[in-house]
């Protein structure tokens, strides 16, 4: 389940909290923790100061290289740019708010990235990212398996665009908005909402989340040892690896996670919910590298039951792996999606992508917008 192990601490502004708590993992591999919040409403100014670019002197532009490889599917096969492309950015807080939405809606979706329109950073209303070279649309032109543009995300050790100095790391754009900018704040009076989005982990995606004991266990082959008594040692003691937060307003915890890798060592990648518990896939979650997997989120605000669907590259139709009841979000809950991760990650560069990610009022909308199928739960 998720906990913040140390403290809940980090800049403010303008609807801007960047608390970042340490996390504490428990035991059965899960992961957890606060994220470094984003704005819960309007668009706030960076940490230290007005505007949208950060206090250190903004965001450094563009990529060093390309993606190249495919244009659409699965099958990295050495061709996409799996390690780092992005230059070494200063430490400091750069933080991107009031960003311009996706225009264009289709009927029943209410927001919607959209990589070509907007390949800085999709139509999100606020980015965490070192530079724009961390999140962007594929600069080698990679597509989902549906031929949707993708957005290629990195993160680089040292990577705190937060400024928070607690050993986390993260590239997310956050908060969802509709065509003319209103923000979506999620809370029990949002009703019945759909989220859709896919992820491509390449055949080299390396994540950990890893609980103490695996840093506690002498002789262990990695991270071998790291400290005999786990309580005193915080972030360097544990990981965690989220994609997709669910996050409440300010600091402090995230109400609902998704997360994505292995949860011991040698065990397989694969994803699963967390929020006040751990909820695995029911088909185990395990990822297929170098291949595209789909996912649809309905979660009933009123009483915050939440299911999942996914689709792996190829399927026709999707299952139904997650049907669950969390406690009550608060009012201003918001959407992350990008990569944040922590604690010993035992200095990994992390790249992923991800295709559209859409928030509507049904199934069906939701998947033609971000997929451009008509499968149905």
């Amino acid at each position: 389940m998720l906990g913040v192990a140390v403290c809940a601490c980090g800049g403010s502004g303008a609807g801007q909290t960047g608390g970042d708590g340490g996390i504490d993992s428990s035991s059965g591999g899960s992961s957890g923790g606060s994220s470094g919040s984003g704005s819960g409403s309007g668009g706030s100014s960076s940490s230290s100061g007005g505007g949208s670019s950060a206090s250190s002197g903004g965001s450094s532009g563009g990529g060093s290289g390309s993606s190249s490889g495919s244009s659409s599917g699965g099958g990295d096969g050495g061709t996409l740019a799996t390690g780092s492309i992005c230059p070494h950015v200063a430490a400091g807080d750069y933080e991107q708010y009031s960003l311009p939405p996706t225009t264009g809606l289709p009927s029943g979706v209410t927001a919607l990235t959209d990589w070509t329109q907007h390949p800085a950073h999709g139509g999100w209303n606020g980015a965490q990212q070192m530079d724009d070279c961390r999140y962007q649309a594929d600069p080698g032109g990679f597509q989902t398996w549906h031929g949707k543009a993708a957005a290629r995300l990195e993160v680089n050790p040292g990577d705190d665009p937060l400024n928070l100095g607690e050993n986390s790391e993260r590239t997310e754009c956050l908060t969802e908005q509709d065509a003319s900018g209103n923000q979506w704040n999620e809370g029990p009076s949002s009703g019945t909402l759909y989220y859709a989005t896919s992820y491509y982990f390449s055949k080299s995606w390396a994540a950990t989340s890893y609980p103490y004991s695996v840093f506690e266990s002498g002789g262990s082959s990695w991270p071998g040892n790291v400290s005999t008594d786990c309580g005193s040692a915080g972030n360097l003691c544990n990981s965690w690896s989220l994609v997709l937060q669910f996050h409440g307003p300010g600091g402090g915890t995230p109400w609902a996670v998704l997360a994505a890798g292995s949860t011991a060592p040698g065990a397989p990648q694969k994803m699963w919910l967390s929020g006040s518990q751990d909820v695995q896939f029911s088909d185990g979650g395990q990822l297929v590298p170098g291949a595209w997997v789909d996912v649809v989120i309905e979660v009933d605000w009123a009483t915050a039951a939440i299911k999942i669907w996914r689709r792996n590259e190829g399927q026709a139709g999707f299952t139904q792996v997650v049907a669950t009841t969390f406690p009550a979000a608060v009012s201003g809950t918001y959407m992350k999606q990008g990569l944040y991760r922590g604690g010993n990650v035992s200095g990994r560069t992390d790249v992923l992508w991800v295709g559209p990610t859409a928030r509507g009022s049904t199934f069906p909308a939701v998947e033609q917008a971000a997929f451009g199928t008509n499968a149905g739960p």
